[in-house]
């Protein structure tokens, strides 16, 4: 092979699609908006509320690897974030999975002093979700 060809034998994941498209978009120049549509535009921005920010998966994805290898501050990130996220969209599996990590790291005692064992049982224990579950026992 000639040493051309193998200068442009490069990993794929350097310049996927992604890469290129990032790329394109950060050569495009900014042009500003002007005249009506951008007072329009701007008037609306400033009116419009943004939803929460939702963590993205690979977020979510980095804390459980923290979490799994017992980062408890990944783990109470993990569980904060499972937890918004069941409350802003309804989805029982955020619920249980945050539950499921609490569980994991009770002993340590973290998620009683960071109060989001209290969250959990004011909260969502009439879910059927937590129902039979043990934080939830009046007993406990």
């Amino acid at each position: 092979m000639s040493t051309l060809s193998e200068r442009w034998r490069l990993p794929p994941a350097l310049f996927g699609f992604g890469a290129v498209l990032a790329l394109a978009l950060l050569a495009m120049p900014m042009l500003p908006l002007q005249g009506a549509p951008a007072a329009g535009a701007r008037a609306q921005a400033a009116t419009t509320q943004l939803p929460a920010r939702v963590p993205m998966p690979s977020e979510l994805d980095a804390l459980r690897i923290d979490a799994t290898i017992g980062d408890l501050e990944a783990g109470r990130l993990l569980v904060s974030q499972l937890l918004d996220q069941y409350e802003r969209a309804g989805d029982t599996d955020n619920l249980y999975e945050a539950v499921q990590w609490m569980d994991r790291e009770w002993r340590a005692g973290y998620y009683q002093q960071s109060g989001l064992a209290t969250r959990v049982f004011d909260r969502h224990c009439g879910n059927k979700v937590l129902r039979w579950h043990w934080l939830c026992d009046a007993g406990e």
